[in-house]
């Protein structure tokens, strides 16, 4: 980072002659004079009282030296620091939130354009909050409700999801495309339980109840793939966003309207030498998801 001069400088005031500084940097005592009578004619200062038997520093040579080697002091922190903390691999762990070809095609161009090594582990959707936990992955992509008021992780939201009812292709509803929230109000309803995350069960029930609304539960389901099915079977409708629906679930979404049901995609992670490494990710995503 420093000028070779700087350096030397250094090296003569800490070894304590240009005799010594010579040694320690393989060069001659007249390379190191002649070096240290350029940076001085550089600095317009002169930094050493040469009448004295071993070179001395004047006032500018004191404060000009206590100034490089604090930089110098700092800059090696930060490479200590980045050597330390700065990390290059990481573990995320996630669950079938997504339509599984465009999330697998944004996971494989990250790799293909990224130096990071990010290694995807899929858990189950009632795991995913445990397995972090105890420190089986690195850091946990999902929903935002099960973290984001976790004041002992780190969490970054990465995008807004949309909300929307899903209906079997033989449900009434299924002729619509926008429905208000409030003309759901008997409908029968398929939902993740509490036994799959509390977080994000609470978060479900207390939407309803800002809408005004007492939900109608008839069944309730531990894995998001189950939620699908139980709708497209028919057995009752489902909130859920549009990221986690193919054509092959054989669904259809209706958008709702003057409602607080709400999702949002971040990631939960504990150490800050991951920062990097998400700041990357979540730009990334961003950036895919608007080419889509």
């Amino acid at each position: 980072m420093f000028d070779r001069k700087i350096r030397i400088f250094m090296a003569v005031v800490e070894e304590g002659s240009f005799s010594a500084a010579g040694k320690k940097l393989f060069m001659s005592q007249s390379a190191v004079s002649q070096q240290m009578t350029h940076l001085e004619k550089e600095l317009g200062l002169v930094l050493f009282d040469r009448e004295s038997y071993r070179p001395k520093l004047t006032k500018e040579g004191q404060f000009y030296y206590r100034e490089v080697k604090r930089l110098h002091d700092d800059y090696r922190g930060v490479l200590d620091y980045m050597n330390q903390h700065i990390k290059d691999h990481i573990t995320i762990g996630f669950n079938c939130m997504f339509d599984q070809e465009v999330f697998t095609t944004i996971v494989q161009s990250f790799k293909g354009c990224s130096n990071e090594h990010i290694e995807f582990k899929y858990l189950d959707l009632g795991q995913y909050k445990e397995v972090f936990e105890n420190n089986i992955v690195d850091a946990v992509l999902g929903f935002g409700a099960v973290f984001q008021h976790d004041e002992q992780i780190i969490y970054r939201k990465i995008c807004d999801l949309e909300v929307c009812v899903g209906v079997s292709l033989n449900h009434p509803l299924a002729n619509q495309d926008t429905i208000d929230v409030h003309e759901l109000e008997n409908e029968p309803i398929v939902a993740i339980g509490p036994e799959a995350g509390k977080e994000l069960y609470r978060d479900f029930i207390s939407s309803f109840y800002r809408d005004g609304m007492s939900p109608r539960i008839v069944k309730f389901v531990n894995t998001l793939m189950d939620l699908k099915v139980s709708i497209a079977l028919n057995e009752g409708i489902g909130y859920l966003t549009k990221e986690i629906c193919t054509p092959s679930d054989a669904l259809h979404l209706v958008h709702l309207k003057n409602t607080h049901h709400h999702a949002e995609l971040g990631v939960a992670y504990k150490d800050h030498g991951y920062d990097y490494i998400v700041d990357h990710f979540i730009e990334f995503y961003k950036q895919y998801k608007l080419r889509l």
